[in-house]
């Protein structure tokens, strides 16, 4: 059975057509419906019944500019008070101009909604088409939001301070192991060898003091290595050293290396062999102290790892674009799974120094640092038995100003 009301005026029966072509006409959103001016009212009110807001804002045919508004509890109720008979939208929407706005973010909308005192804002693009319609419910859902991932940020990053700190406290007592179990065999050789100098009675021979000072200089030359790279660590660490570019010479910075290592593979019975460019590199921008510490360690390792009669050679190949210098050696090598974690803090490999030198596990993770701040890349190759060559590839910059940039 159909169900009629009559107007209370004049007894005219209050038809509501079932959803046709003119519903089809008004779709309805999730929030609001849409209609045009000739909508009829039921068609209206039957749009309005399936949004959650209860409203239907009324755009203009041709160029969809919001022109009215239409509110359901509104309406019905003029309906059941027999104040409405069937007529369009355009003529019973009120003025939506007051409720018009081109919010640029979410905190604009918040406060034109407190402006405005309203519950919802009619949003129009920049021709003054109707876009959609921006509720407080949603603006407070996004606030929410925003807090949500706010707080999430702030969690991530207390977890990532907290991480680096525990990382720090396990440095720091690695550090310290180091200090007491590395700098005290050194430190009591020296001081060994210094009270048998100074002690009361006979006078060692000139030959054996030598000897005695030669001893002192080595274990002196191996604590100032080990705080050398640990005080290295500690700026790195920091991040608050930044790097001295200037213009300076590959191959000088590599006779320079050489001169010093040379001697002291000579003095372990190891070959020292240079191999130089037969044409004159190019210069290259860098920081040459950082750069002469990168090429130190890796001559260091290979004289620290290799037995007398075993050989060290160290090269510089010259490329249109970069340079590189390679240390390769025969000595003991490394198996390939564990040549990655050469680069890693504190990571110490299977081999041993051969004359039972101190190691931190630093210097080759401070290497890598060094040369990639250069934009420069190390690698390693070789095998257990084979010895170990490492690889410095560094660019060739044209210009100070290209290469201050890239670094």
């Amino acid at each position: 059975m159909t169900s009629a009301r009559f107007n209370k005026r004049d007894g005219t029966q209050w038809r509501t057509p079932a959803l046709g072509a003119s519903a089809a006409k008004a779709p309805a959103t999730d929030e609001v419906a849409i209609v045009n001016p000739d909508t009829p009212l039921p068609d209206c009110l039957a749009a309005m019944a399936s949004c959650r807001l209860g409203v239907a804002v009324v755009v203009d045919k041709e160029d969809r500019r919001p022109v009215g508004l239409l509110d359901a509890r509104a309406l019905l109720s003029q309906v059941l008070q027999g104040r409405v008979v069937c007529q369009r939208a355009e003529q019973a929407m009120r003025s939506c101009d007051e409720l018009i706005a081109q919010p640029r973010n979410a905190l604009e909308a918040e406060e034109l909604l407190e402006q405005k005192h309203s519950s919802y804002l009619i949003v129009v693009n920049d021709q003054g088409s109707y876009q959609e319609i921006l509720t407080l419910c949603r603006v407070l859902s996004q606030r929410r939001q925003r807090y949500r991932e706010y707080v999430q940020r702030l969690e991530e990053t207390m977890d990532e301070m907290r991480a680096d700190i525990h990382q720090m406290q396990e440095e720091h007592t690695e550090i310290l192991g180091i200090l007491a179990h590395d700098l005290r065999g050194p430190l009591g050789g020296i001081l060994g060898l210094g009270r048998m100098v100074s002690t009361d009675g006979k006078m060692p021979e000139e030959k054996t003091i030598r000897e005695y000072f030669r001893l002192i200089c080595r274990e002196g030359e191996q604590c100032l290595r080990l705080t050398g790279e640990i005080l290295e660590f500690s700026r790195h660490r920091s991040r608050n050293v930044p790097l001295e570019i200037a213009s300076c010479s590959s191959l000088g910075l590599l006779d320079e290396v050489c001169r010093l290592y040379e001697e002291l593979a000579k003095h372990k019975g190891i070959a020292f062999e240079v191999k130089r460019p037969s044409a004159a590199p190019p210069d290259i921008l860098a920081d040459r102290q950082r750069l002469y510490t990168v090429l130190a360690n890796l001559i260091d390792n290979a004289v620290k790892y290799c037995s007398p009669g075993e050989k060290i050679s160290v090269s510089l190949d010259v490329q249109p674009r970069r340079i590189s210098y390679i240390v390769a050696d025969n000595g003991q090598g490394l198996p390939k799974e564990e040549q990655e974690k050469l680069f890693v803090r504190f990571y110490r490999g299977s081999s041993k120094p051969t004359a039972g030198e101190a190691s931190t596990g630093l210097g080759l993770a401070i290497a890598r640092e060094i040369v990639e701040a250069h934009g420069g890349h190390i690698s390693v190759s070789g095998d257990c038995g084979q010895g170990l060559r490492f690889r410095v590839d560094l660019p060739v910059h044209s210009s100070p100003v290209l290469a201050t940039a890239e670094t």
